[in-house]
């Protein structure tokens, strides 16, 4: 008795049917034909109505998404900084696309930095030393009394719970409206990355509700929702950059790096793209 190969049919049902070629293994594969990737899975799992997104920015122009295993994931859209105005330049483009993929039954994940006690005692120093605004000192990084402004209790540094860690300004009852209708969930995270490690909460929930699919917005671009990009990249989810709901107060070099990486690594897409797609799904 042989070895069965990626190619045999058992592993393959449906290879016989595909006139292009297939990206991948039997459990987690892109299918791929006259420049359009498929990321439906549609050989092994169920699918609904599947999205076909045009015109894309980067080199992969075309991509197909079912929409019960995409996921838009808003990512450090906090009000700890009051002053970045790059930040609030995205906040009505995010309102729009959040609102679009609730019509449309996908999920909305917001990823925030909650620091607590636990997450203290294994924080490395090298984390602690950048969020200590160049004093190196214990007490200016995560937990540290942040005071009072405008008669407001901002609380502790990217503390669980506190106000600067709230999502900013219109974004917050947007959130809590959309966790309580069941459509929003909000994940905690303790690094750049919402997906680092063997395991974090968001990257335990995408599993659990077999999601394949992220489109990624929020800020620093080329920070935290780069470092989560990238790890959902390594741990082999479809990874969707969305330029015009991300934004950055580092040099522009910065945000080009991530758009020249993304682009052999995922998909670029703006969210006028993503509208327009639904709009011809769903009129």
């Amino acid at each position: 008795m042989g070895v069965a190969q990626a190619s045999d049919s058992a592993l393959w049902p449906c290879m016989g049917n595909q006139s292009g070629s297939l990206i991948g293994n039997y459990y987690n594969h892109w299918s791929y034909a006259d420049g359009v990737y498929d990321l439906t899975r549609s050989d092994l799992m169920d699918v609904t109505e599947p999205i076909t997104i045009s015109n894309m920015l980067g080199s992969r122009k075309t991509a197909i998404i079912e929409p019960s295993r995409s996921a838009l994931v808003i990512i450090d859209m906090q009000t700890l900084a009051p002053d970045a105005t790059a930040g609030r330049s995205i906040v009505n483009t995010t309102i729009k696309l959040v609102e679009s993929f609730r019509k449309a039954d996908m999920k909305v994940l917001w990823v925030n930095w909650g620091i607590d006690d636990i997450d203290m005692t294994t924080m490395p120093p090298s984390l602690l030393a950048g969020f200590s605004n160049g004093t190196n000192r214990m007490e200016d990084t995560f937990g540290s009394d942040m005071g009072v402004l405008d008669g407001i209790e901002l609380g502790r540094l990217l503390w669980r719970g506190a106000w600067n860690s709230q999502s900013y300004g219109p974004l917050q009852p947007l959130r809590v409206a959309g966790e309580k209708a069941g459509t929003d969930m909000l994940f905690h995270k303790n690094r750049q990355s919402g997906l680092w490690g063997a395991q974090t909460p968001l990257g335990l929930w995408l599993e659990e509700n077999k999601i394949t699919t992220l489109f990624l917005g929020g800020v620093n671009i080329d920070q935290c929702v780069w470092g989560t990009l990238l790890d959902g990249f390594y741990k082999g989810y479809d990874m969707f950059l969305v330029p015009d709901i991300s934004a950055t107060d580092s040099p522009y070099y910065a945000s080009q790096m991530v758009y020249y990486n993304t682009d052999a690594r995922g998909f670029l897409v703006n969210s006028t793209q993503i509208l327009d797609a639904m709009k011809m799904q769903r009129p």
